[in-house]
């Protein structure tokens, strides 16, 4: 990337939405996307205490 357009691919900065799937696990992580996408058929998000308090698959 930085070779052809001039960026660092690790700089966070060049991204919208940067999520951990090692923290949150893929389900969370979709569920996340789809929300900031708006889709509309996307339930309300469950609120948790903590997203590492989610067991991992």
């Amino acid at each position: 990337m930085r070779q052809v357009h001039g960026v660092d691919w690790r700089d966070p900065a060049g991204y919208t939405l940067c999520l951990n799937t090692a923290l949150l696990g893929y389900e969370r992580v979709a569920d996340l996307v789809l929300a900031a996408a708006g889709y509309p058929d996307q339930p309300p998000l469950p609120r948790t205490a903590d997203a590492r308090a989610r067991p991992r698959p």
